[in-house]
This record gives C-alpha cells, sequence and structure tokens, in this order.
C-alpha cells in the first residue's frame, strides 16, 4: 500500500521521511520515555534512519503497520507520530513534549481510526504501561472504552512485562471522535491528578524498529514472532553454488574445468563449511575466509592465489556467476504470503550468520527485504549461531519473550536445536526428507518440530485457543 494522507482542521498526517529524523531524535531524547516506552535507550540517529529508512516504508509495503507523522501543514516539523498496526488492530502514539496540552494527539488519533474503521476494521485497541494518564486521557477523549488491567503484552528493556491499562473503540460505537462520552468505563486512577495538560501523551508506536507500548490487547499469538535462517531455508544457496562453481570452472578453462564436476562441486561445499566456519570463530576475517577458500580450491591444480588481490580478483569472478543464480526457494513465497494473511499478527525476521552487507544483498537481489523487521546477523554481533546470546539478541530487538518465537532453519543442531536451547520453538527444515535416526533422536529430545516444506511452518504458527 502506498503511504495515505490524512488532514483534520489543524493537522497534516503523512509518512515520516529521512528528513524528519532530527526531529525524531530530538524528541525522543525526552527522559520520559524511557519509563513508558519500549524504544531504544539512549535513542541514537542510528535508530531514527532505521526506523525512517527501513521500518516505515516496509511497514506500508507488507501492510503490516501504517505510520503517521503528525505535522500542523505540508512540509512542516514533525511533532510526533501515531500508527495502526494490522495485526493486532492497535493503535500507537507518541508527542513531543513541547506539543503537548494542545488537543492535537486526540485530533490525530481521530483521524487515524475513522480512517481504519473505513477500511472495514471492526474494532481498534489500545494499551499503555499504567500510570501513564496522559495516554489514557488521549484514548478516552478519542473513545475508546476502557477494558481492564493486565500486563503489557510487549517485553520493556529489563525483560519484564509491566502492568497495562487496555482499551477498545468499535466501529459501532455511537462516539463523537473526540467526545470524553466513555468516561463511565475508565476509573478515577487513570485520570491525571493535576488536571489533562501535559505527561506523555503515547500508548506506543514502533520507533527505531522497538515496539513502543501498543500491543494486541489482552491477548496474543502463541507465536507473535517468525524468524529464519536465510541460506537454503528461504534462499536457495546451494543452487547458486552450483551453477556459479560450474559457470565459473567453465569461464576458466584448462584442467580445472575438464574435471568432474560432481567431485569439484562436492569439493568446493566442503571448503566453504571448513572456511566460513573458521571465520565464524574469529580465526579468519570474512575478505580471509574466501581467499582461503579459493587458494585450496585451485591448487590441486598446479595454480597458486599468493596475492591477496589476485585471490580476491578470482573469488569475484566466481561471486558475478553466483549472483547471477540467486533466487529463493520455491516454498518461500508462498510461506511468507500464508502467514501474512493467516497470521496477520506475527512479525518476521532473520537470523543469519555471515555478513550483514553481503546476507542483505541477497534479501534486497530477491525482492523479499520488506517482509522483514530486523535481520540479525553473526558479523554485527560477534557471535553466531548456535551460540543462544544471537537468538536472545533477536528476541529483544522484537520485544518478545523467547517462548513467543519461533525459529526454523535447514541445520538441525545450528539453527532448530540452538534455537530451542534458547527457549525458541525450533523448527527443522529437512527439505530432503532424509534425517537419520541419530536426527531424529537429536531433534525429539530437544523438542524441535520437523518440516519437509515451509508451507507446513503455517500450522505451527497457531494462534492460542
Amino acid at each position: 500500500m502506498k503511504p495515505v494522507v490524512l488532514q483534520t482542521p489543524r493537522l497534516w498526517l503523512d509518512s515520516p521521511v529521512m528528513t524528519d529524523a532530527p526531529a525524531v531524535v530530538a524528541h525522543c531524547q525526552d527522559p520520559l520515555f524511557e519509563k513508558v516506552l519500549t524504544l531504544p535507550w539512549p535513542y541514537t540517529p542510528a535508530d531514527a534512519e532505521f526506523f525512517l529508512r527501513k521500518f516505515v516504508p516496509n511497514g506500508w509495503a507488507t501492510k503490516r503497520e501504517y505510520i503517521w507523522a503528525i505535522r500542523t501543514h505540508e512540509g512542516g516539523p514533525l511533532m510526533g507520530i501515531v500508527s495502526y498496526r494490522t495485526g493486532g488492530s492497535d493503535v500507537g502514539f507518541w508527542l513531543g513534549a513541547e506539543h503537548r496540552g494542545q488537543g492535537y494527539m486526540p485530533e490525530a488519533l481521530g483521524a487515524v481510526t475513522r480512517w481504519v474503521f473505513g477500511q472495514g476494521v471492526r474494532e481498534i485497541l489500545w494499551e499503555c504501561v499504567a500510570g501513564n494518564t496522559a495516554s489514557a486521557t488521549t484514548a478516552r477523549k478519542s473513545g475508546f472504552r476502557f477494558t481492564g488491567e493486565g500486563p503489557s503484552t510487549l517485553q520493556f528493556r529489563d525483560g519484564s512485562f509491566p502492568p497495562g491499562w487496555h482499551g477498545a473503540l468499535h466501529v459501532d460505537d455511537s462516539v463523537p471522535a473526540f467526545a470524553d462520552s466513555s468516561a463511565a468505563t475508565w476509573p478515577e486512577y487513570t485520570r491525571p491528578a493535576g488536571g489533562e495538560v501535559g505527561g506523555v501523551e503515547d500508548s506506543g508506536v514502533e520507533v527505531g524498529g522497538s515496539k513502543v507500548g501498543g500491543g494486541g490487547g489482552s491477548t496474543s499469538p502463541r507465536v507473535s514472532v517468525v524468524l529464519f535462517d536465510l541460506d537454503d531455508t528461504l534462499f536457495a544457496h546451494r543452487r547458486a553454488v552450483a551453477i556459479g562453481v560450474t559457470a565459473h570452472r567453465e569461464a576458466l578453462g584448462g584442467r580445472i574445468a575438464a574435471a568432474d564436476a560432481v567431485a569439484e562441486l562436492a569439493r568446493w561445499h566442503a571448503l566453504e563449511e571448513l572456511h566460513y566456519h573458521r571465520y565464524l570463530s574469529g580465526e579468519l576475517d570474512y575478505l580471509g575466509q574466501r581467499r582461503a577458500r579459493s587458494r585450496a580450491f585451485v591448487e590441486p591444480f598446479g595454480i597458486t592465489l599468493a596475492d591477496d588481490r589476485v585471490a580476491d580478483a578470482w573469488f569475484d569472478a566466481y561471486l558475478v556467476e553466483y549472483q547471477r543464480a540467486w533466487t529463493l526457494h520455491d516454498d518461500t513465497l508462498d510461506c511468507l504470503t500464508e502467514l501474512s494473511e493467516l497470521h496477520p499478527a506475527v512479525r518476521l525476521g532473520i537470523i543469519t550468520n555471515g555478513d550483514l552487507h553481503f546476507q542483505q544483498s541477497k534479501l534486497d537481489g530477491v525482492g523479499i527485504t520488506a517482509w522483514f523487521e530486523h535481520v540479525i546477523t553473526s558479523g554485527e554481533l560477534g557471535y553466531a549461531k548456535p551460540d543462544p546470546r544471537i537468538f536472545a539478541h533477536a528476541c529483544r530487538e522484537f520485544g518478545v519473550r523467547a517462548a513467543q518465537a519461533l525459529y526454523v532453519g535447514d541445520r538441525l543442531r545450528t539453527d532448530a536445536i540452538g534455537a530451542a536451547n534458547a527457549g525458541l520453538t525450533g523448527v527443522w527444515l529437512d527439505r530432503t526428507a532424509d534425517a537419520t535416526d541419530d536426527e531424529n533422536t537429536a531433534a525429539g529430545a530437544s523438542g524441535v518440530r520437523v518440516i519437509h516444506s515451509l508451507r507446513e511452518l503455517r500450522a505451527i504458527v497457531a494462534p492460542a485457543s
């Protein structure tokens, strides 16, 4: 979906853009945000860049979250953010300190809820951290009913799920957008002690990639985040390698081209495993593992690549052929589409052992970047699967407990058992259905689910009854 512009008598709501970064960063220095929002703290320009460059456009493109900047006129400075998340049918919002107390937030929220109801939605949810009376005031003035207290649906920085206040607005509620006629449902303790000016008029919105307060109401899916391995789970890595190695050997000619194709491909895969794991363990850097693979592969043919520049050029020529063969597995898009349609509240991410730039180029190259909120790589963190820290990091990025996340990958021990040991639901994608008895026993002992196609994943990602 393309971003939608909304207008009220005083406000202009449009999609935030990169030029809004300084305003987002400035507003998000408010110390009150640290107490009631789950956005990164301290909030940095890098957080704002991720939010504006990737998260906002991806939210619109995938129809997962519609995010608006609040301005007084077209092109005006960003005063705050308001959003609607389709999966949980919940709203979130925050307003910069200097703009509070003027009724801007109820006016903006009213515009958003009217638009959402116009899309056929029947009910919209709201929540805030208990004690955030300014957010409760905004919800009350916007016609929301108070539906009770309960744990926040999202994890805060310290791993807790603090007490929250919850509300709902139904399409049939005959309440003017800004009337206080739902007051009877709101306990006195949700009202500001000193009036209704000031405070953090906010119930949560995605800022810098972290959900900051709004959730899915008082219930949530059993699995709220699905995380994928990339190579040979979504992306057909081994197929691209086979095509790339064969084409590169043929281009080189001579003895290397005349060698047995099956044996040479097997040797390349073995060298990839050996030297890539040396990179993951820290023994080699990223370019070093590429050079080691290249040198070892050509050595039997009497070719030496002693000079690093020559080794790099040899590998780059292979990469050209490898990249030409990039493609997805035939069940990848079906899986992503089915999850989006059948389980729209579920959020998606990637955990991959590798270099961020190179792995991101694969996602961009095969056109699936917009599906994923976060791409977590070992190259950025300094530790790799199956280290439980990388799975824990991913859960923190999404603001969920490990038990609310599922991880699926094609390697039993690195992916599925590694995830299970970290507290996630581990799923092993055994595409060839040729698991050994020992592997099946290991999977069962670790509580790992086994599937043979990504199309089977939808049956595992089921909401709680």
